[in-house]
């Protein structure tokens, strides 16, 4: 519906980009240890600036294309994404500003205005393009906001994960109830989520399904989120990327995002 070099691979889908971390109705101490690997991936996110082209299909919608540019200013991970194809979502943008241990800060720029309207907590789990991705996966969660435990190991993949279960400390501020990381502590790479309701239901499921080195960093080139209580899914492709691009700080501002 989520951009001194690290040449690590990024946590979340391009966009990932990101996602999302939640929720339980009980609240415990931190694992330090699960914590410390959830910051460190996050840390290991690459600092170099991109362009990239994302196709957005599935989930009965026709194919949805978006530009998208990233680059850190002023110390924070910025990304700008606008709808260029079809017709019907051209002149949709987004704006989304992520520090680490911080909220993210998420803009959007509908069709018909040009004002940009800041996404509140009600609209986090509004669809991403009509996808079964959230308005809340396409960012960096707020590290300080949640509670971490190791819940187990994982082969995915041929990687040896360990899995990270997120609670958060408000549950009445997140979308979902948990949501259990399958993270590869070599590479500092996610896998895999699964996202669960408040009634501890498991919802949906995110896959990194191609992960490929491009310019000498690693990318998840396809990823997917399922609706585990239907059918549907919906994929994110990124068909091209330029690691590297010359990016003025001025098209991350909401003026840009609004003109």
């Amino acid at each position: 519906m989520r951009v001194a070099t690290i040449r690590r691979p990024k946590w979340s889908a391009l966009l990932v980009t990101c996602a999302a971390v939640c929720s339980s109705t009980i609240v415990r101490a931190d694992d330090s240890a699960a914590r410390d690997l959830v910051q460190r991936t996050l840390e290991a996110l690459p600092q170099v600036s991109f362009t990239a082209r994302i196709k957005l299909t599935g989930d009965a919608r026709s194919d949805r294309e978006l530009m998208v540019k990233h680059k850190i200013v002023d110390g924070a991970r910025n990304t700008y994404l606008e709808a260029v194809a079809p017709d019907y979502v051209v002149g949709v943008r987004f704006l989304l500003k992520e520090r680490v241990g911080e909220p993210p800060v998420q803009y959007m720029r509908y069709i018909a205005t040009h004002v940009p309207v800041l996404i509140g907590n009600k609209m986090r789990a509004e669809r991403f393009l009509g996808s079964n991705f959230y308005l809340a996966d396409v960012v960096q969660p707020d590290l300080n906001a949640f509670t971490y435990a190791f819940v187990g190991d994982e082969k995915i993949d041929g990687r040896a994960c360990k899995l990270v279960e997120s609670v958060p400390k408000d549950p009445t501020n997140e979308v979902y109830g948990k949501v259990i990381h399958a993270v590869d502590p070599k590479d500092l790479i996610v896998v895999r989520r699964r996202f669960f309701d408040k009634q501890g239901q498991a919802i949906k499921e995110w896959t990194a399904d191609k992960v490929e080195k491009i310019s000498g960093y690693w990318t998840v080139r396809d990823q997917r989120m399922k609706d585990l209580t239907g059918t549907l899914e919906s994929h994110i492709q990124i068909t091209e990327i330029n690691y590297g691009a010359e990016i003025p700080d001025s098209d991350f501002t909401k003026e840009y995002l609004g003109r």
